[in-house]
């Protein structure tokens, strides 16, 4: 802790002799430093003095490593703040191309989940992929402990384009949402945008076997 306040100190005091020397000895140890309690501070401090070249670098490091810094508390704001000082194509595109592999597991993630967020609101202009993404493997999503609070986010605007496909999809799928302990939430929320034809389709499915539905512990919801 001590440690971390003095670096930042001297990143202030004389920024132009210490960042050069500071970044260049972090560099082969980035994603440890960012993953830890103090270290993503400093991280997160070297961030406002870095050049695109040094920020292009700090990508390459973590590319193989993402999912790792996403799922760890510090680790996501480290990224999360990186997204903030990305400002050209060339650096944009290259997170895009390191995140969209994992776009599905960091959904997932408690922490990571949030780095999908920010991009999304970011980048609105390059994020078509994660939309297409969530269409692909909305069940696994919708079944997932976060992952399903993630889809909650997306079923709220019954005129939304995506909102209409993601709810087509998850129809699709209902036997398998309307009994699993995080699906049926999603079932809910479907209903909820109050559309009186997805609500008769949704009576339609159950309707053959309302008791059982009824009967089981996460469809009687």
């Amino acid at each position: 802790q001590a440690g971390c306040r003095h670096i930042q100190t001297k990143i202030d005091e004389d920024p132009d002799n210490t960042i050069p020397l500071i970044f260049q000895s972090i560099l082969p140890y980035f994603v440890e430093v960012s993953m830890d309690t103090f270290g993503n501070y400093l991280i997160q401090k070297l961030f406002t003095k870095l050049n695109n070249d040094d920020l292009y670098s700090i990508l390459t490091i973590i590319s193989p490593h993402i999912l790792e810094l996403g799922a760890n508390p510090h680790g996501t704001r480290v990224v999360q703040a990186l997204i903030n000082y990305l400002k050209t194509d060339k650096l944009i595109d290259y997170l895009i191309s390191i995140i969209k592999p994992v776009t599905v597991p960091l959904i997932k993630e408690l922490n990571g989940t949030h780095i999908i967020q920010k991009i999304s609101e970011d980048f609105p202009n390059k994020s078509q992929f994660i939309f297409d993404l969530i269409l692909k493997n909305a069940p696994s999503i919708a079944t997932h402990r976060h992952g399903c609070c993630v889809l909650q986010r997306y079923i709220v605007d019954k005129d939304d384009q995506f909102c209409k496909k993601l709810v087509e999809k998850l129809l699709s799928n209902f036997f398998l949402l309307a009994v699993d302990q995080f699906g049926n939430y999603i079932i809910q929320s479907i209903m909820k945008l109050n559309v009186q034809e997805i609500n008769n389709s949704i009576a339609n499915k159950m309707i053959d076997n309302i008791l059982y539905y009824s009967k089981h512990k996460f469809s009687s919801n």
